[in-house]
């Protein structure tokens, strides 16, 4: 894929997670500590967070780079699907394919 279909992802990904919580693009500024308008270029796909703030979106987000960049459908890091999965919460008809492989769904706990 190239860097500008990566921009363009991350942004539509970024302002739809931004959607999806009620929030707007100043909330989102407040909590990562910079400027709105720089919220609006990533959105836009204009510019590119540097690594630091890609990490910060990640977390504010509660998903992984990968899903932000395209990389992944599977918002949720592993290690949280396979807690709620160990707790019950998922069954294993619920998880991605390719999130679990067979020893994995046998045994959750190990």
């Amino acid at each position: 894929m190239s860097a500008h279909g990566v921009k363009k992802i991350l942004g539509m990904r970024l302002a739809g997670l931004r959607a999806a919580r009620g929030l707007r693009q100043v909330d989102v500024a407040r909590a990562l500590n910079c400027d709105r308008k720089s919220i609006s270029h990533y959105e836009r796909g204009e510019r590119e967070p540097d690594l630091d703030r890609l990490v910060a979106l990640a977390d504010f987000y509660k998903c992984t780079i990968d899903f932000l960049l395209g990389r992944s459908e599977i918002r949720e890091d592993w290690h949280e699907l396979r807690a709620k999965y160990s707790k019950g919460y998922l069954k294993v008809a619920d998880l991605p394919h390719d999130v679990f492989d067979e020893e994995d769904v046998a045994d959750p706990e190990n």
